[in-house]
């Protein structure tokens, strides 16, 4: 399915040669996708949905989570590239009773994260202009989040943690310097907040797709 969603949005599908083989695009770098010493950089957007768990209190939200995000690195060894990973998302909460035998409403929230932190890949091209990558990264993270009860006046709350993310997909060689990407992530993070003087421990998980671009440089001088 990520495979079909690179080709829509990449505008390509392989074509084959007279003689039945798929021919090698001129914009394919020649020999090693992703040699050492290269630098890299790029932007994505990502649309998540998240749980976030109280152990203290019998609550549970459920919310869906828009952010865009940036990742720049180096490439220390022939695939493998480490960097810095910074990610803005927006959220939207609603908040249920779990307690009881029927689930009620309480409330509604917005909620603003940033995050930032190493991040690594390693891909493992199939040809023409396609590779497979894993990659994973570790984050701070820190919100500001507003939340209403019908008519009372909105509480806010800030929270910050560490949060931990995995996650894979394909990318896709649009220039010898651009490929596309499309990758799925699942992240997991341990905060603690703060609201109103008190302070409390969540947990927070997310799933979600990325899609985004980067940019290879081998010669970037800075």
């Amino acid at each position: 399915m990520a495979l079909a969603a690179a080709l829509v949005v990449c505008g390509w599908a392989p074509t084959a040669s007279a003689e039945g083989h798929q021919a090698r695009p001129d914009y394919v770098p020649p020999g090693e996708y992703f040699p050492r010493g290269t630098w890299a950089t790029g932007f994505a957007a990502k649309v998540q949905s998240s749980s976030f768990d109280r152990p203290s209190g019998a609550s549970e939200t459920r919310s869906s989570r828009y952010g865009i995000l940036s990742r720049s690195g180096y490439f220390i060894a022939n695939r493998f590239v480490v960097g810095i990973r910074a990610s803005y998302d927006v959220a939207l909460h609603r908040n249920t009773d779990t307690a009881g035998a029927v689930s009620i409403v309480l409330s509604k929230e917005t909620e603003q994260s940033f995050e930032i932190g190493p991040w690594f890949r390693y891909y493992m091209p199939v040809g023409n202009g396609w590779a497979l990558f894993g990659e994973a990264d570790w984050s701070f993270r820190r919100y500001f989040d507003e939340e209403e009860f019908g008519g009372a006046p909105p509480r806010t709350t800030t929270g910050r943690g560490l949060a931990v993310g995995l996650g894979g997909g394909l990318t896709y060689f649009l220039t010898k310097a651009v490929a596309c990407d499309v990758a799925g992530r699942a992240s997991f993070a341990r905060l603690v907040e703060t609201s109103g003087g008190r302070r409390t421990r969540a947990d927070l998980s997310d799933f979600g797709l990325v899609l985004g671009f980067q940019i290879y440089l081998p010669e970037f001088v800075f």
